[in-house]
């Protein structure tokens, strides 16, 4: 299914999307300057049994969600789907392929690809056959705050937590129906840590408390190559080709529009 325009917000960085859908919920000012209200703040439960076991299932989510900041070179490919409850039209599914090499990378969504190279960053939308050449940008990792504040701030936001055995994979559950942006979010590893799929339930911004309006996010992990590139798609000579010191789109792309920033 080709991904629906209105869902253009998706398109991220996957690893972004899978990893840290619940951490920014949860992050107090960002939900207030979604919805103007303050966070919920969770009973304090500090130095209880129930509490202890909460954060050592905080701490391993966040851990978990961090297993890519150590990995500057592999590939990862999944699948996006989300829906709108509020519209049945409203929907997108479509796969992705990220890969990175040190400080360059490659992400593809559906028909959108995003190459940050040493040339140049390179974006491409299929769908309209247009071409964006800008400056080189740095490849950063989705996150990067030390583990142990993000699993306070996940705690503070009253989510009851829960970890559970799936077969090969372990599952870890952040749930709280009235939150403001974020009702429920769940995460399954297997046994070496590397995530397989993400389900996150968020608010419509604009009416947080109608669940009806709320949209779903699944994101499925097919493979994990750590230390594998692809380097084919790396190479800058894939998208653009020099003619007469003028950038112009390589042949796999001819009739695209080449538009450059002039930044």
């Amino acid at each position: 299914m080709k991904a629906n325009t209105k869902y253009i917000w998706l398109i991220l960085p996957v690893l972004a999307i899978a990893g840290t859908v619940a951490a920014f919920a949860g992050i107090p000012a960002l939900r207030e300057a979604f919805t103007g209200k303050p966070p919920v703040t969770a009973p304090n439960l500090t130095g209880s049994a129930t509490d202890i076991k909460q954060q050592a299932i905080l701490k391993e989510l966040t851990t978990v969600l961090h297993a890519m900041d150590s990995m500057y070179a592999g590939t990862v490919t999944g699948t996006i789907s989300a829906r709108d409850l509020a519209d049945s039209s409203n929907t997108l599914q479509a796969d992705f392929c990220y890969t990175r090499s040190n400080d360059i990378g490659y992400y593809r969504f559906g028909d959108n690809e995003m190459i940050s190279l040493k040339e140049a960053y390179i974006t491409i939308a299929h769908d309209v056959k247009k071409i964006f050449l800008s400056a080189p940008r740095e490849v950063v990792n989705p996150m990067k705050m030390p583990l142990d504040i993000e699993a306070e701030v996940i705690r503070k936001e009253g989510y009851q937590v829960q970890r559970t055995s799936k077969g090969p994979l372990t599952e870890i559950s952040l749930l709280s129906p009235t939150h403001a942006t974020c009702r429920e979010y769940r995460l399954s590893f297997d046994s070496t840590g590397m995530i397989r799929y993400s389900h996150a339930r968020l608010t419509d911004p604009s009416n947080p408390e109608i669940k009806e309006r709320d949209r779903i996010l699944d994101v499925t992990i097919h493979s994990w190559e750590k230390g594998k590139v692809r380097e084919d798609l790396l190479k800058i000579e894939r998208y653009i080709n020099l003619e007469n010191g003028a950038p112009q789109p390589a042949a796999a792309l001819k009739g695209y529009e080449l538009l450059i920033s002039k930044d």
